[in-house]
């Protein structure tokens, strides 16, 4: 299952540089669903650095969707 988000980032990649906009938005969104999903596991009591690294794929995969449904 942590190969799956992989993948589709690198879809998602390629999707953004065919300049199909809304379909690397997709895939980005999957991504993050399941990033999010991850970050769910956590308590909030129970900082640490997966937690800082599940924190920041979440913020990286919201960046990406965003920068891709901005761009002209």
């Amino acid at each position: 299952m942590e190969q799956l988000p992989r993948i589709l980032l690198g879809i998602g990649d390629a999707l953004s540089a065919m300049g199909r906009r809304a379909d690397a938005a997709d895939a980005w969104f999957r991504v993050l669903e399941k990033w999010q999903h991850a970050l769910k596991l956590f308590h909030k009591s129970n900082f640490c650095l997966l937690h800082l690294i599940a924190h920041r794929k979440v913020v990286e995969a919201t960046i990406l969707i965003a920068d891709e449904l901005l761009a002209h």
